[in-house]
């Protein structure tokens, strides 16, 4: 496992980001190509039913195959002056431009999945914010 703490210099605007990673390695249980799902098997004995968004990624995976997967968490926290705003209405409205901005980001980092409920919803949020 590796971890990092980052965190802004004297004079800067203060912020941090802290990530750590994890690395497993897991053994192909079980194929099911015609529901496009694989079954996969950790260390301790557990099992977990994976569903394959790209059907193309199944080609020459064979069960006793090990797989390693490296798990990614992270956090970031800035902290911004508040701008002098003239109304309430509009400094609404810039923050939700500012956030929609921000977790637009987020959501581009993602390269699948976007069939899963979870990233469907922050897509919808995200249309919500920006408009």
């Amino acid at each position: 496992m590796s971890a990092g703490l980052w965190t802004a210099t004297p004079g800067e605007i203060p912020g941090a980001a802290a990530a750590q990673q994890a690395q497993l390695v897991v053994v192909v249980a079980a194929i099911d190509r015609a529901d496009q799902r694989v079954t996969l098997q950790a260390p301790d004995g557990s099992t977990e039913n994976i569903h394959v968004t790209n059907p193309d990624a199944l080609q020459g995976v064979q069960v006793g195959d090990r797989i390693a997967i490296t798990l990614t968490q992270s956090v970031a926290i800035a902290l911004d002056r508040e701008p002098i705003r003239v109304n309430e209405n509009e400094h609404r409205s810039e923050q939700r431009r500012s956030n929609a901005f921000a977790h637009t980001e987020i959501y581009c980092w993602f390269t699948e999945g976007f069939d899963t409920a979870d990233l469907k919803d922050a897509k919808a949020l995200l249309d919500r914010l920006s408009s």
